[in-house]
């Protein structure tokens, strides 16, 4: 049975996140254009065993934070997925488009994914980097506060004793 638009009725819409009185915030990366994509995603891109595929995204964010990227891809028959990274290939010119590559190992169908996320630490550093070379004082006091923000793998080891020999 369908209703009057003539949709599925066991089909619904994916949930607006960007709509105002929305609980969830806008995404703050945004990953557009992938290649390769025959129609949209419609079709399935075609490639032999051995020939690798050259994917390719616009990614970008809000602010001035660093960002990586990352095509996570798998056989269709696979429960895990592998990853292979990103680089930016437009760099010199403060473009937003990232490439990376994977080699198809086995006949069937792949799917990928592509994945963008902020770089905490390399944000840092590369402020960290900014503020040494404008010869600004640099404490261990605002070091330990600036990696609050870090993950808690990264957070643990600051402030940690370096070992010593016996």
């Amino acid at each position: 049975m369908s209703s009057a638009t003539g949709a599925r009725p066991d089909i619904k819409p994916a949930p607006v996140r960007d709509q105002p009185g929305s609980d969830e915030p806008p995404p703050r990366i945004v990953v557009q254009y992938p290649t390769p994509s025959v129609d949209g995603g419609r079709y399935p891109a075609k490639r032999c065993v051995g020939d690798t595929v050259s994917v390719e995204a616009d990614v970008f964010s809000d602010g001035h934070d660093l960002l990586r990227a990352a095509i996570r891809y798998r056989a269709q028959a696979e429960e895990t997925w592998r990853e292979a990274e990103m680089r930016r290939i437009d760099a010199h010119i403060d473009g937003v488009r990232w490439a990376g590559s994977f080699e198809v190992d086995r006949t069937g169908r792949f799917e990928y994914t592509i994945e963008g996320w902020i770089d905490v630490f390399g944000t840092w550093r590369d402020e960290f980097e900014r503020k040494l070379g404008a010869g600004h004082a640099i404490s261990a006091a605002s070091c330990r506060r600036a990696s609050s923000s870090w993950p808690p793998r990264l957070r643990s080891r600051v402030g940690a004793k370096a070992p010593t020999s016996p």
